[in-house]
Parts: structure tokens; sequence; C-alpha cells
């Protein structure tokens, strides 16, 4: 057999287990653009996951949810419902991307796990960029 092997507590006696990413923790994180970066308006965004499934909103289910991008305002705190405002945009269908139209200047992008019904999940990623009105490459 292949996998992870676990020792129950007193029995001594080893399991093994087929899927090992069972129990990794749900990761999110921006593809692009990357943290430091100047990006012209309008800024494409692309959002990548990793041990969780990411689906269109609707029942809160185990190991799935769909992703929230928050301009400009802090990340919610897990159990939270996140807010459906101009600075949460809920990728209810199931979105890895997006394209968000932005006033030029610094600005803060959380990436945050939420489950089907829209509840703030640990998994988080942040984000700094500067947004130019004109293309073009660059640092902050």
């Amino acid at each position: 057999q292949s996998g992870v092997m676990r020792t129950s507590t007193w029995t001594g006696q080893a399991r093994y287990v087929s899927d090992p990413a069972s129990f990794l923790a749900p990761r999110v994180y921006f593809r692009s653009p990357v943290d430091g970066t100047s990006v012209p308006t309008p800024v494409e965004v692309e959002l990548a996951a990793e041990h969780v499934q990411i689906e269109p909103a609707g029942t809160a289910r185990e190991g799935a949810g769909y992703l929230v991008i928050i301009v400009d305002a802090p990340c919610a705190g897990p159990g939270e419902p996140i807010p459906d405002d101009d600075q949460h945009l809920h990728l209810r269908a199931g979105e890895t991307s997006a394209r968000l139209s932005m006033f030029s200047g610094r600005h803060r992008l959380c990436l945050q796990l939420a489950d089907g019904a829209g509840i703030a999940q640990p998994a988080t990623d942040v984000i700094t960029i500067l947004v130019t009105s004109s293309s073009g490459d660059g640092n902050l």
C-alpha cells in the first residue's frame, strides 16, 4: 500500500491513508499580479488554490468553496460572513480570474476562500500592487 501511515493513539495499530492531500490545509494565492509590481488598469488577476475544490457558491461543503477578492480592506476573520459590497468581489461562479477596473495608486488585495454560503475560511493571500493608467513594468 502507498500513502501516509497514521498510528492510533493507544492500540499501536497503523492504517494507510490513500490521499495524503486530504490532511493539508487549503491554500489560495495570486498567480498574477505579483506582490510589489506595477500593473496597468484594468488589472488582470489570475488566482489559484491548492487542497480545496473551487466551485460555484451554494451549499457549504467540506473541502470546497469559492474565491473572494477584497480591495483595500482587511481580510475577513475565519467564520465571519464576508461583506458583499464594492470592496468585496465574490467570484460566485467559481472563477479563478478577474478583470478589475481600479484607480491609479497603491492598492492592497486580499484573496480569501469562502465556503459555499459566503463564510470566510482561514485561507488567504495578501499582495500590494501599484496601479498605473498606462501599461508598463516596474516595482513598488
